[in-house]
């Protein structure tokens, strides 16, 4: 099971500011890179628009590697918009996703807080661009069957990476 951030891992970004422009990309690893723009009406007339720039060479290459055994991990999972938005443009059918909740009470990062919350198999993989900024989490996954694999968010993935990812679940 791979368990997939989408900010600095498929979306590449500076600081957290998706490049609204294919020059701007440090990664030539993924020639189709393509910008979207998504609109997310909130109602009351409150719209928010994303930018993100997606390869589709990057996602077949992923779902290739994972038999498609991905679970979304991100904010990205808030009204759903990793299965309507993202996962979509990269050809993608629905996935499961873990929840976001917003950050917790006791300080510890949301995202490896679900993570102890799941029946994790027995091999497993975590990509978050994030996970450099957190070594507690990252010893934990390795003392519980897990790869950790943190991206520099300005590239995402790299072919070498997701054959890393498919070498570990494959093995």
């Amino acid at each position: 099971m791979l368990y997939l951030d989408i900010d600095g891992v498929l979306n590449p970004d500076v600081d957290g500011v998706p490049r609204l422009h294919k020059a701007d990309f440090a990664n030539d690893d993924w020639p189709d890179f393509k910008h979207h723009e998504i609109d997310i009406h909130k109602g009351g007339g409150l719209v928010l628009r994303f930018h993100i720039h997606l390869s589709k060479l990057l996602g077949d290459a992923l779902w290739d590697a994972t038999g498609g055994n991905i679970t979304w991990h991100t904010t990205w999972t808030q009204d759903n918009l990793a299965n309507r938005e993202v996962g979509p443009r990269l050809g993608w059918t629905s996935l499961p996703s873990l929840p976001y909740f917003g950050e917790p009470a006791d300080g510890k990062w949301w995202k490896w807080n679900e993570l102890l919350a799941t029946d994790l198999p027995d091999r497993w993989v975590w990509v978050d661009d994030d996970l450099v900024r957190n070594p507690e989490a990252v010893a934990w996954a390795k003392d519980n069957g897990g790869l950790t694999i943190s991206p520099s968010s300005e590239r995402g993935l790299t072919p070498p990476l997701i054959e890393a990812i498919g070498r570990y679940l494959n093995d």
